[in-house]
């Protein structure tokens, strides 16, 4: 919980996520206070975010009791009763 709250919610919590194509946005972040952006070198779509956290994650576990521990997916909630799921097979868990 402590590593998801460091690496996701403290960067990501009350931000702004930008595709770093989007010139637009790009150019209003540059001239905007207040303001908290996440550059992302994708379009930043529920499933692309949730595949973002799970990447940025899933080396962030130590197994010190080697019983497996892996993590295996990110559920990212859009609404009460909508979510993305990225996750992996058992098998490519280990590589």
């Amino acid at each position: 919980k402590k590593t998801a709250q460091k690496l996701i919610q403290e960067e990501l919590d009350h931000a702004f996520m930008v595709w770093d194509k989007d010139e637009e946005l790009l150019e209003f972040f540059k001239h905007s206070k207040g303001h908290k952006p996440v550059i992302v070198p994708f379009t930043p779509t529920a499933e692309n975010v949730a595949a973002y956290i799970y990447h940025i994650l899933k080396d962030k576990f130590s197994d010190i009791y080697k019983t497996g521990l892996h993590l295996q997916s990110i559920k990212l909630w859009e609404t009460p009763t909508s979510y993305a799921l990225y996750e992996i097979a058992a098998k490519d868990a280990k590589s």
